[in-house]
């Protein structure tokens, strides 16, 4: 596994015409592309509850894209890439994240809805036909998330792990692909790719690119969101709980999945408990309703 090295670091706050500034002090300035065609813009508003700049792709045929400085990841065995991004519209295969040609290593989007997208991380050697996919994370449109993805090659292993909004997710493996063979195989890009039908609708703040595998501990501190947006965070994930038709016991959860403490409250326990106990009423009887508060 090669050195945990920053390679670059882009917050979107320095921004001269199409020159995007790396601030992490390596001089590796990336580019926005069509620029002139599509166009893209620089805004600042809230992400996770912390004012960002915020890079706005518009998608489409000739909508703009950022790239890389070429052989960024050259020589490299091992890499992590991080970056906050909102998704607003996708076709089959939209590119949020690519790096190589030949051998490649990308993030791709395709629509499952009006509402809800699929993401997937992508190892690719050939073409469609050879590659090795993540389960895929069924997303929201307009919704912001914190995508980190690693690759490495420990012990003769090419992994791939993928973590969101600082949680661990899912793990693959591609017997061909490699680190080194993507990083000497071509350019890197955000919101285009060589496997993409158009350019992708987004809006992209902070992204970070190292050498090397981030620790989990390093990868969960790069997720650097507010108390009031944790919360909220875990609030979304108790949706499964309204409007609930209850014949069984059910589970209440105490804490979210990040940090949020919970304690239930029930209008009438003699149907359902503070810790989810069920008493049906007897045959014949009305069904109960219950609400309870969290």
């Amino acid at each position: 596994m090669s050195f945990r090295e920053q390679l670059l670091k882009y917050d979107f706050k320095q921004v001269n015409s199409t020159i995007v500034a790396d601030v992490s002090g390596k001089g590796q300035a990336g580019v926005i592309r069509n620029f002139d065609k599509g166009g893209a813009t620089i805004s600042t508003e809230p992400v996770f509850g912390i004012e960002s700049s915020v890079l706005h792709l518009p998608g489409g045929n000739d909508g703009g894209y950022l790239q890389f400085p070429n052989g960024i990841l050259k020589g490299s065995d091992a890499c992590t890439l991080s970056l906050y991004f909102r998704c607003n519209a996708c076709t089959d295969r939209s590119t949020l994240f690519s790096v190589g040609s030949d051998n490649l290593f990308s993030v791709y989007f395709s629509p499952v809805n009006e509402t809800s997208y699929n993401c997937f991380v992508a190892a690719t050697a050939g073409g469609l036909s050879q590659a090795a996919l993540s389960e895929p994370l069924t997303l929201t449109f307009g919704e912001y998330y914190c995508l980190t993805v690693s690759f490495d090659n420990e012990k003769n292993e090419n992994r791939l792990s993928v973590y969101l909004n600082g949680k661990a997710r899912c793990s693959f493996t591609h017997k061909k692909v490699t680190c080194l063979s993507v990083g000497a195989s071509g350019e890197g890009f955000i919101g285009y790719g060589p496997l993409s039908n158009d350019y992708l609708n987004a809006d992209i703040s902070l992204v970070t690119l190292y050498s090397g595998v981030l620790s989990e501990l390093d990868i969960s501190s790069l997720f650097s969101v507010s108390d009031k947006d944790r919360i909220e965070s875990d609030i979304k994930e108790l949706s499964f709980l309204s409007n609930l038709e209850v014949k069984n016991d059910i589970t209440l959860p105490h804490s979210g999945a990040y940090g949020t403490t919970y304690s239930w409250s029930s209008s009438d326990e003699s149907v359902l408990t503070n810790d989810g106990i069920v008493t049906r009423p007897l045959p014949g009887n009305a069904k109960a309703t219950v609400t309870l508060s969290l």
